[in-house]
């Protein structure tokens, strides 16, 4: 049964799990006051948020998660017609409920589909309440303008434009509009951004994570982002594959903002950063707020992984990624002896140049206890290495 009219407690609960989607404790409530109404389908969307949030809960390989998900599977495919009401008819697709909105629905769209008057019609219903973020394709900048301005865009709090056929001017239309306020999440891979405006916008005082792959990013523009006084709760910033030199390792260690960041990646063989550069961004205190670093493809080189591993203040690195760098023995050695990068849990060395000696340092390191994965595929050593690391870390190890 669909209720076209939301109700102003249903309301309230998804506008509090909204306001911190990582917070199970609020996702539990709402499940609890679901369960507590007469309809059969809120009593099953109770059981199934609460199914959501104990499957997340579980690690990836933890065997309960299969069953769990059958379940899931089950609930779904009986009562998503009722959940679901307009939606799908107004071009709303659901591709995967288990994963991206975690609870919150994600669909996607097509550009033409947004601006019709089916979607506005959705826009002031129950089953739209639930929807948390869009997914955009084949979308234009007329169509982002027009979406920009329409009550679609005031309750989610996240969208994903990757690879849109969007202007740089709609793009600043949707980002300087009061509408996009509650974002958290903005996903523009390849698409021309303009990165002053986003980084100018009061508007995007909430945001939590950024991602800017391939969209043409220069030095000047990623400065901006790092001296941004609005940013001050963006936790995820990805700019890899784009235009960065050795300036913007600069801008980065002497910006005056991203204060909460905690996730940056710097990758892709486009990013001349280089191993001065990764030794600019390590040496100073802004680096040291970095749980997670990718320097992927930047021809960061041996002395450059040693920068990190002498830099005392990186100690709360739980994931680094240095695939595809060249690196040698020697890099491999310094990583093994870093102690203070013993909070490491993923460690990515996949396509170097790391051969036994260095693979037999790694296994033998007393600082890579918290190794949870540790990606040496691409290396070439010989068994005694391989043994060596099998014995060590087991199936956290990938050697090819």
């Amino acid at each position: 049964m669909f209720d076209a009219s939301p109700r102003p407690e249903l309301l309230a609960l998804l506008a509090a799990v909204k306001a911190e989607p990582d917070d199970d404790t609020r996702k539990l409530a709402l499940a609890d006051w679901l369960q507590e109404q007469d309809h059969d389908a809120d009593h099953a969307r109770g059981e199934f948020l609460r199914g959501i949030v104990r499957y997340h809960r579980l690690d990836e390989d933890d065997p309960d998660r299969v069953g769990l998900a059958g379940g899931l599977s089950a609930l779904w495919k009986h009562y998503h017609p009722a959940w679901l009401g307009p939606l799908p008819a107004a071009g709303f697709r659901l591709w995967g409920y288990l994963s991206a909105g975690r609870g919150l629905l994600v669909p996607s769209i097509e550009g033409r589909q947004v601006v019709a008057k089916a979607a506005a019609a959705a826009a002031g219903s129950a089953a739209y309440a639930w929807v948390g973020g869009l997914n955009f394709f084949q979308l234009s900048g007329g169509q982002l303008t027009r979406f920009a301005r329409s009550p679609l865009l005031d309750s989610l709090v996240g969208l994903r434009l990757s690879e849109c056929y969007v202007t740089a001017r709609s793009v600043a239309d949707l980002v300087n509009n009061p509408r996009a306020a509650g974002l958290k999440s903005l996903d523009l891979g390849k698409v021309s951004a303009p990165v002053e405006s986003i980084a100018a916008s009061p508007h995007l005082a909430g945001l939590r994570e950024l991602r800017l792959w391939q969209s043409r990013v220069g030095d000047a523009a990623f400065k901006a982002l790092c001296d941004s006084p609005h940013l001050n709760e963006l936790r995820v910033l990805d700019v890899s594959s784009n235009e960065l030199t050795i300036h913007a390792a600069r801008a980065f260690a002497d910006g005056t903002g991203l204060p909460a960041l905690t996730a940056l990646d710097l990758g892709g063989s486009s990013n001349h950063i280089g191993p001065d550069g990764a030794l600019i961004l390590v040496h100073k205190p802004n680096a040291g707020r970095l749980r997670k670093l990718s320097f992927w493809s930047i021809g960061i080189a041996d002395y450059g992984v040693e920068a990190i591993c002498r830099q005392p203040h990186m100690n709360k690195l739980t994931h680094l990624d240095l695939s595809g760098n060249l690196l040698t023995n020697r890099a491999a050695v310094a990583l093994a002896g870093a102690e203070h990068l013993k909070t490491l849990e993923v460690l990515n060395l996949k396509t170097n140049g790391i051969s036994g000696d260095g693979a037999l340092a790694l296994a033998g390191s007393p600082h890579l206890a918290n190794l949870r994965r540790l990606d040496l595929s691409g290396n070439r050593f010989g068994a005694k290495a391989a043994a060596a690391l099998c014995e060590r870390f087991g199936d956290r190890v990938t050697l090819d």
